[in-house]
Parts: C-alpha cells; sequence; structure tokens
C-alpha cells in the first residue's frame, strides 16, 4: 500500500501533536519519551524528527523509524529537507550543517560557514 505526500505530512504532524501527550488517543502515536521539537518532510515523504533527546535527530520512513547520526557533538534544534530527500540541521549555537554524499558514495555531515536562527527549504532548492 503508497501513502501519498499528503498522508504521510499528516502522519508526521500526528507523531509530533502527540508527543505533546503521554497519553495516545485514536490512532495518533506518540514520538518517543520526550517528544519531538521540529520536524520537516521530505517531497518523497520521508519524515526527519529533531528529538528533545540530547543529540537526536530520526529519519522515518511511515512506521519504519531509524537513528541518525548528528555532527560531532552538535545538538539539533531545527531540521528542513533538501529537494533531494538530504536533511539541512541547525543546531543550538547556530550553526548550519547538511547531509551529503560524496562521488566516492561516502555520506556524512558538512558544516555551512554561516550562523542562522531558522532553515527551511523552498520549492525550488533553496535553503
Amino acid at each position: 500500500m503508497r501513502f501519498s505526500s499528503i498522508a504521510r505530512i499528516v502522519f508526521a504532524l500526528a507523531l509530533v501533536l502527540s508527543a505533546r501527550s503521554s497519553h495516545a488517543q485514536g490512532s495518533w502515536l506518540p514520538y518517543g519519551t520526550f517528544g519531538a521539537s521540529d520536524i520537516a518532510v521530505s517531497p518523497s515523504g520521508v519524515v526527519w524528527l529533531v528529538g528533545r533527546e540530547p543529540r537526536s535527530i530520526r529519519s522515518t520512513l511511515v512506521l519504519a523509524e531509524t537513528p541518525f547520526v548528528t555532527p560531532r557533538g552538535a545538538m539539533p534544534s531545527r531540521v528542513a529537507v533538501a529537494l533531494n530527500g538530504f536533511p539541512w540541521l541547525l543546531t543550538a549555537d547556530g550553526s548550519v550543517w547538511h547531509w551529503i554524499k560524496t562521488s566516492a558514495g561516502k555520506e556524512d555531515w558538512v558544516q555551512v560557514p554561516l550562523k542562522a536562527i531558522d532553515i527551511a527549504v523552498g520549492a525550488t532548492g533553496a535553503v
């Protein structure tokens, strides 16, 4: 069964909203022990969450949750997703990071020499 992007967004919002309460209602599912502080959804419907646990960022494809490695010592605060599905991360100190895949196939975080207070990706892919 394939889920539309709208269904995945609704599911992601359900995760965030239900995380505020320890008592899930109906089919709402809580996220983790402490909930999530930010959420972003890729064009293909992959959901990225910044958990309230220290150094927590998660990628989830509907119900299959995968922990993700954060940049060295970084405390994630905001997340956005590029058109290619790779996340951009803003840390508590305002540092901006993005996940890349090199021509050799290695994937890793790369810090951008900027400071910010929020992050988003537009419809054209501009960050």
